[in-house]
């Protein structure tokens, strides 16, 4: 408890250096650093020094949520020189526009913050265990910024009894760019990735904060589930059937794309028949085969045909009408079976068979009977020579 005390303390007395800040600050941190030598007491060659400073140079600022797109998040090292035992070091992010520490919170390595106001400031007390090394600091900052975000890291050591030692101070000062954001939500199914301004975004709903304007928004048409299930966009809900589409961010926006799932219908046939193809969930499909069809080559030619039997599912058969309306509620599949009709061509056959049997008889017949009546006028001639 004394740990917080003090520091709480401390954290003013650091805020009281930098509140003019804007006023000559060179000056003012010059003076209080002679003036409190006096007052503080504190080892030969006491320092800091900030470096590795990374920060965003600019952000959005999303005025309905309170939160910056990127986070505003800042990261240095602190190196020291001259900590007596036991001292601490102290470290925070402050605001000069007002002098105030930044709100959000902060991590260190190697040792952790004893004393650190993450769920509030920027700011946080390390223990040293060395006279002299060096300290990795994150911190997010949460506060609300304004158009030029300036800012300040200011580092001190501090005795065993978390007195501040001023002359140790070291600083770094930084302006971060901060653009007023309007919040864009778009609503899709989990398996819809959102593109905006030509961005992947993740998978699903996302909500956006964007800088006031024109941005593009396009989602796939189809979304493949499976091999027989998939999606297709119909419209968004303010009407847009666009699915490739251009919006004026003047405000908040809330979009949602509204999809409907389609099963496929597969129809397996040896033979060209109507229906198959993708349908709406809840939508009647209707399938349909011609009652025959001529068969190919000679036999078609003859007359042989194929006869329809019926559609069939899972073996079963569901209807042997040539045509039926199925309701697609699943993916489905179906088979046509065939049968072949060779009725005509054997009634054909037969009758050429027969007309071919009674030719050869006909011409067997006519041949003999040319034959006898050739011996006939043969034995005509012999008597008619025998005769004086």
């Amino acid at each position: 408890m004394l740990c917080g005390n003090v520091f709480h303390v401390d954290i003013n007395s650091i805020q009281k250096v930098w509140l003019p800040i804007k006023k000559n600050t060179a000056l003012i941190l010059i003076t209080l650093a002679i003036a409190l030598s006096s007052i503080v007491p504190s080892a030969h060659a006491q320092a800091t020094e900030i470096t590795n400073v990374n920060y965003p140079h600019s952000l959005l600022y999303d005025v309905e949520t309170g939160a910056t797109d990127p986070a505003a998040i800042v990261n240095a090292t602190v190196t020291y020189t001259g900590a007596a035992a036991g001292s601490y070091l102290q470290i925070g992010v402050f605001q000069l526009d007002d002098g105030s520490i930044a709100a959000g919170s902060a991590t260190s390595t190697p040792e952790q913050c004893i004393q650190n106001v993450t769920a509030s400031l920027a700011a946080c007390i390390m223990p040293l265990k060395d006279t002299s090394g060096s300290g990795n600091f994150n911190f997010v900052l949460r506060s609300h910024p304004k158009r030029l975000w300036n800012l300040a890291i200011v580092a001190m050591l501090a005795n065993s009894s978390l007195g501040t030692i001023y002359e140790s101070e070291s600083d770094y000062t930084f302006t971060i760019t901060v653009y007023t954001a309007l919040g864009l939500r778009i609503t899709v199914p989990d398996s819809v990735t959102v593109i905006v301004d030509g961005r992947n975004r993740s998978q699903g709903s996302i909500r956006l904060s964007l800088i006031a304007g024109y941005h593009n928004v396009s989602l796939p048409d189809i979304i493949q589930l499976s091999n027989d299930t998939r999606i297709r966009f119909i419209e968004w809900s303010d009407g847009s059937t666009q699915a490739n589409r251009t919006v004026l961010l003047n405000h908040s926006l809330d979009l949602e794309a509204n999809y409907v799932t389609q099963y496929l219908l597969a129809v397996e046939s040896s033979l060209s028949v109507s229906g198959a193809g993708w349908y709406d969930q809840g939508a009647n499909a209707t399938i349909s085969a011609n009652s025959t069809v001529p068969m190919s080559s000679l036999l078609g030619i003859l007359g042989g045909s194929w006869v329809f039997q019926g559609w069939y599912q899972n073996g079963q058969m569901l209807t042997s009408s040539s045509s039926t309306l199925l309701q697609m509620n699943h993916p489905v599949s179906v088979t046509a079976r065939w049968s072949p009709d060779y009725l005509i061509p054997l009634i054909l056959l037969t009758v050429f068979a027969l007309l071919v049997s009674f030719y050869l008889i006909y011409v067997r017949r006519t041949r003999t009977k040319r034959k006898r009546s050739r011996l006939k006028r043969s034995r005509r001639r012999r008597r008619a020579v025998r005769k004086p």
